[in-house]
């Protein structure tokens, strides 16, 4: 029955084996030895601790084995979380050193295409009053003076109160435009000119960039449009 018990137990130790460490095993080794070679009493008494150890060593190593388990999951989890949170602020800023660098490049251009060249067009106006001429309505040439630069005029339109000139009397940079604009308009006449009406106007760079300038009243002229195209615009 001794050596039943003892190959029984040396089974075990082989059970054992697979989850213990080597240092365990040599362990259980002299365990088993000892029991091998003591007296009867001894011998029964080795065997039993070494079933007990054979039992309670390996649930032991596992219950360590799941805690390191839980440790390294823990770490793994905590890593992945600091490097998803890096990831997120490297494309939260990515994306506004994005946004900042489009923003930048919009009013780089918007400033660019306001510091662009214009044209100046007097486009046309209303002439009130009556009787510019003997036989006919009146013949309304308009004349532009921008600044200390040399005075430009539109061509003659006709027997028409409402003429419509649409030609380009100035071209510029905006802040060449910007200043003031002395503004005549007269009924042309071969013995001598009737002038319709004059007038001043201190022009602004926001109103050169928006496109058009209206004067309401200039003399017996109402109306008297202009646009200001920006070129390649």
């Amino acid at each position: 029955p001794i050596n039943f018990i003892c190959t029984a137990s040396f089974l075990g130790l082989c059970w054992a084996n697979n989850k213990l460490s080597g240092g365990a095993l040599l362990f259980h080794g002299a365990f088993f030895f000892r029991a091998r070679t003591g007296g009867e009493m001894k011998r029964l008494a080795w065997l039993v601790l070494v079933a007990v150890a054979t039992v309670a060593y390996p649930v032991a190593m596992m219950g360590c084995g799941d805690d390191s388990g839980s440790d390294s999951d823990s770490d793994s989890d905590s890593d992945s979380d600091s490097d998803s949170d890096s990831d997120s602020d490297s494309d939260s800023d990515s994306d506004s050193d994005s946004d900042s660098d489009s923003d930048s490049d919009s009013d780089s251009d918007s400033d660019s295409d306001a510091d662009g060249d214009y044209d100046v067009v007097a486009y046309s106006a209303t002439i009130t009053g009556t009787d510019w001429d003997s036989f006919d309505d009146a013949d309304p040439q308009l004349y532009l003076t921008i600044g200390g630069s040399e005075t430009a005029n539109t061509s003659v339109i006709t027997d028409d109160t409402s003429p419509i000139w649409d030609e380009t009397l100035y071209t510029g940079a905006i802040g060449a435009l910007a200043d003031s604009w002395y503004i005549e308009i007269y009924d042309y006449d071969a013995t001598g000119d009737d002038k319709i009406g004059e007038c001043t106007v201190n022009v602004s760079e926001t109103q050169i960039a928006s496109g058009e300038l209206t004067i309401s009243s200039c003399g017996m002229a109402e109306d008297v449009l202009f646009y200001l195209d920006l070129l390649g615009g």
